[in-house]
């Protein structure tokens, strides 16, 4: 395994990353790395089964960076799945501007996040050769994540009527993303929550993206609004 620095452009950003080639048989396949939601960085261990063992059968890694991770340029916060989607599309664009790779045989590995991304990328660019899609989901974003929230405040004993709320809160928020609710609207509904309180014992929750926090004040329930989706412009 033979590993080559290297970077390319998406969308005017310099991204940085690391080909593992296999050796001397070139043209060779390869395979672009389509992170999840964590392990941004190609140094990752995550990635340390990919870019040791596929080498060995003949099969090139690219593992690139992240937008606005280690040597990368950009921001990951601000970016978009089809912003994530265009950087794999520009990561397989340099793999095939190389004379030691098999244009014909690229394809990507994505995990979680990743299994979403790369069938966008791939709908998108039909010279895409496959997709191995890891941890996939059968359903939208939207719906995996309302699921998590529902498992989450049902461990934590959170009853039936503040599930609701909660689940009622992040459609609201969904839809506000897709553009068919204002953000006064979503604003004002989530407002309308954030001073409810109850008797009932509530634990700290809080995830990636949920547009509400559930905290405990002396015992107290409280609804919070997400300040960084709604506190500014």
């Amino acid at each position: 395994m033979i590993p080559e620095e290297v970077s390319f452009y998406s969308q005017n950003i310099k991204l940085a990353g690391t080909l593992y080639k296999p050796g001397n048989n070139a043209p060779y396949p390869s395979v672009v790395i389509v992170h999840p939601a964590s392990e941004g960085e190609r140094t990752s261990p995550f990635y340390e089964h990919l870019r040791s063992e596929l080498p060995a059968y003949g099969i090139g890694v690219f593992i690139f960076d992240r937008r606005g991770s280690g040597t990368s340029e950009g921001d990951f916060e601000t970016a978009d799945f089809h912003d994530l989607a265009d950087d794999v599309i520009s990561a397989v664009d340099y793999l095939q501007s190389r004379p030691d790779i098999d244009q014909t045989k690229i394809g990507l590995h994505g995990t979680s996040q990743g299994a979403w991304i790369a069938p966008i990328a791939a709908a998108r660019k039909s010279e895409i050769a496959f997709v191995v899609a890891v941890s996939s989901s059968g359903v939208s974003p939207a719906d995996q994540m309302n699921y998590g929230v529902a498992f989450h405040l049902q461990k934590e004993g959170f009853d039936q009527t503040v599930i609701e709320k909660a689940i009622h809160l992040r459609n609201l928020v969904n839809e506000y993303f897709r553009g068919h609710v204002s953000r006064e609207e979503a604003a004002a509904e989530l407002s309308r929550f954030e001073q409810e309180s109850g008797s009932k014992r509530v634990t700290y929750i809080q995830a990636t993206n949920y547009p509400w926090i559930l905290h405990k004040v002396n015992g107290i329930m409280k609804w919070t609004i997400n300040r960084f989706l709604f506190g500014r412009k």
